[in-house]
């Protein structure tokens, strides 16, 4: 018997794979990290290697809905993909979760999945997760059985698999390490060309949501602090969110119209040129997964500064390809913002490492190559 060859057959045509994740109709304007990492996944030839069938399940607004409205749009998001699965009887089906009402969905979607007989791939989006479940007694016991449903789990890194093995007891087997994916080609390509001579003007870029978790308001404090010595600094805030109001009062309150400068959200063309134009990047947020915008800065060549969180320590060194600074610490991201403010050396050699780490680390083509890897595994090993 040629067990080699039946091997190879079963998977020498391209694997049916649902995807949950965040496609918005093109008509709407509809941002976010999941929204990103989708498309990217897409525009990296996802359908090159899959049958792909996709289930939208992005969220309608920021700040996100009232939980009675959130349910109204899960009930026919279960029943569509119930719909989809039976028809379609996918080999795999990956679902991007984030935390509270999406994780608890998500999951339940998860357990369906394996009724009907699927390779479910999930991956935790949700930079909250860990800190919930460490939290709450409760809520860590329920992740813990949730998590044991899928086939595989994804893990945005070392932390991450680290966590669910040593305090959810999953087995390490089952956890599969996916590095983020968003050092695209024409990020690179910015980041290649790069010139660190700033002529005395520096721009520091903030790219997130604008909500107090995303440390936005320990980086105003540490922005005043910084511009009676360096007149010439400008701080660029580019996201919305729930406390997008509050931080221009903030920012009218310090005084600082002249020199800090909010954008809205930007996608496209104007992304691009924002993170041309910037000098460092900084986001000192209380808790992320990985962040975006972090490697997306990475890739374009900036000198980033961060908070650990996540799995932000398995990609930055502290001098080496980046800084880092505490939590809640507006003082000390200051004194991170004037090293880099005085350095210009510095933020060439922080700079250049970045973008190495983020070309060798974080391209898309890698993930959509360990996608089908873990798929077409499983589906050899039943």
């Amino acid at each position: 018997m040629n067990i080699a060859g039946n091997r190879s057959n079963q998977v020498s045509k391209k694997l049916k794979l649902l995807f949950i994740g965040a496609f918005p109709p093109s008509n709407k304007k509809i941002f976010g990290g999941n929204v990103t990492d989708c498309k990217i996944l897409l525009d990296a030839g996802l359908a090159n290697h899959f049958d792909l069938i996709l289930l939208d399940s992005t969220q309608r607004t920021v700040p996100p809905p009232p939980v009675w409205r959130r349910l109204m749009y899960a009930l026919p998001r279960i029943w569509n993909f119930v719909y989809l699965t039976k028809k379609n009887r996918p080999d795999a089906i990956l679902i991007f979760a984030s935390t509270g009402l999406s994780f608890i969905e998500k999951s339940f979607l998860a357990i369906l999945g394996r009724i009907f007989k699927s390779c479910v791939m999930f991956f935790p989006r949700g930079g909250r997760l860990m800190d919930e479940c460490r939290q709450s007694n409760f809520y860590r016991c329920f992740v813990r059985l949730m998590m044991r449903f899928p086939n595989i789990l994804l893990c945005q890194g070392e932390v991450w698999r680290n966590f669910f093995v040593n305090e959810l007891e999953l087995g390490i087997e089952k956890c599969a390490i996916l590095t983020n994916w968003t050092a695209t080609a024409d990020l690179l390509e910015i980041g290649s060309r790069r010139c660190y001579d700033t002529n005395n003007k520096i721009k520091i870029l903030f790219l997130g949501s604008l909500n107090r978790s995303k440390g936005v308001f320990e980086l105003i404090d540490a922005f005043s602090q910084l511009i009676s010595l360096f007149p010439y600094l400008e701080l660029v805030i580019a996201g919305e969110g729930k406390d997008s109001d509050e931080a221009l009062i903030y920012v009218k309150e310090k005084g600082l119209n002249k020199n800090v400068f909010f954008t809205g959200w930007i996608e496209g063309e104007r992304k691009l040129y924002v993170l041309s134009d910037s000098d460092i990047f900084c986001l000192p947020s209380h808790v992320e997964g990985l962040p975006n915008s972090m490697i997306e800065a990475m890739a374009v060549g900036l000198p980033v500064i961060i908070t650990p969180v996540g799995s932000v320590p398995d990609v930055i060194t502290d001098g080496e390809n980046g800084l880092l600074t505490p939590l809640y610490d507006s003082v000390s991201l200051a004194h991170r913002i004037e090293l880099l403010v005085v350095d210009q050396a510095l933020r060439m050699a922080l700079g250049r490492a970045a973008h190495e780490t983020a070309r060798t680390k974080f391209n898309p083509v890698k993930a959509v190559q360990q996608l089908v890897f873990l798929a077409e595994k499983d589906k050899i090993s039943e």
